[in-house]
């Protein structure tokens, strides 16, 4: 239950995040640092939930029974915030390249 308030929490702050960008269409001088950085963590958080269970599943010390063991809503979680990171990446260059 608590992923799923977790996951929830990060869907709502994230559709707020666009919903003011795209109403206020003004773009902060940093803001594609900042999404290249929330970018770059999820990718690192993504790819730490995939690959530690893999390596200890393959591991003849763990015997894990479960097929796919990976934490689903940690990556659900951090793929929602890749995808806002992402998309406010582009809005930000497309706003940045319509101003000139």
């Amino acid at each position: 239950m608590k992923d799923i308030i977790v996951l929830l929490v990060v869907g709502i702050v994230c559709f707020l995040l666009i919903v003011a960008r795209l109403r206020s269409g003004i773009t902060l001088k940093n803001t594609p640092f900042y999404c290249l950085c929330v970018s770059i963590i999820s990718i690192l958080e993504i790819t730490d939930a995939i690959y530690v269970p893999y390596s200890y599943r393959h591991n003849a010390l763990y015997n894990n029974d479960e097929w796919f063991p990976y934490d689903y809503y940690y990556i659900a979680t951090w793929g929602v915030a890749l995808a806002t990171a992402f998309f406010l990446l582009v809005h930000s260059f497309l706003t940045r390249k319509s101003s000139r």
